[in-house]
């Protein structure tokens, strides 16, 4: 979730795929970035994420794409481990 205030003077994440876990996210931030001029920063990134550019948000998209699917990943893992520990009697 974006915190908006009146005009950001930073958007500032550890890594860039904290700053969005949904393309509809990346979407927002796209909006904010746009509304604001403010350029996305991470601290642990290489390179900077431009937002300003069709292939900077190309590969934002991407990300929020391939972040998505971990996500769904991880979801599918948990419920077929609880699953599997309450078919077998253990508890979760």
């Amino acid at each position: 979730m974006i915190a908006r205030t009146a005009c950001p003077d930073a958007i500032v994440s550890r890594h860039y795929d904290r700053m969005y876990r949904t393309p509809w996210d990346l979407e927002d931030l796209v909006d904010l970035a746009e509304a604001t001029g403010v350029t996305p920063a991470a601290a642990q990134a290489q390179g900077v994420l431009d937002l300003s550019t069709p292939s900077g948000r190309l590969a934002a998209r991407i990300g929020a794409v391939v972040a998505r699917n971990e996500t769904e990943m991880r979801v599918e893992r948990q419920v077929l481990g609880h699953r599997r520990r309450r078919e077998s009697g253990r508890p979760f």
